[in-house]
């Protein structure tokens, strides 16, 4: 299950007589939609967990299986190489993308000596308004390489530094 999402949980009874009764651990009340039900769904997951149920019959038939759910948590974060701010309505912004769980606390963008010609601060990836239009004090800038930092902060709180260069085209 990936970091942030939600998954649903299936018992299946074969051979039972109706009407079953479903009881998932208590202790997983703080994930499970219902603990009394044969299909909670798992909520807000943060690391791996084994899940239990039992069922009883009509005839006080008990079954119990567990599974195992496994948390992954990707680190998706990337800046495109190359942008064309030309008033086209195609790549004229240079915008962090990745997972929508990702936090950007802050994207800043470089010339190739060093100074800083564009910065911003808490915004959410996918966010074309919050990229970077290739101007530099109100004015255009060259075509040419420009380095690029982000600061993530994901769902978990893990925080990640990326960079790398783009090339601005004309």
């Amino acid at each position: 299950l990936e970091l942030g999402k939600d998954t649903q949980l299936v018992a299946q009874v074969l051979n039972g007589v109706d009407p079953v009764q479903f009881a998932w651990n208590l202790t997983d009340s703080i994930w499970l939609s219902c603990l009394t039900c044969p299909d909670p769904l798992v909520e807000k997951l943060f690391q791996q967990r084994w899940f239990k149920v039992t069922a009883v019959d009509a005839n006080g038939c008990e079954a119990e299986d567990r599974i195992l759910i496994s948390v992954e948590r990707p680190r998706r974060i990337f800046v495109p190489t190359g942008f064309s701010p030309n008033d086209d309505s195609e790549n004229d912004r240079l915008v962090v993308h990745g997972q929508n769980s990702a936090k950007v606390t802050s994207f800043r963008v470089y010339d190739r000596w060093g100074e800083m010609v564009f910065e911003t601060l808490d915004i959410p990836v996918n966010d074309v308004a919050s990229g970077w239009d290739g101007t530099f004090r109100g004015k255009a800038l060259d075509p040419g390489v420009y380095v690029w930092v982000v600061e993530a902060t994901y769902l978990d709180g893990q925080k990640e530094v990326l960079h790398g260069n783009t090339t601005l085209i004309r």
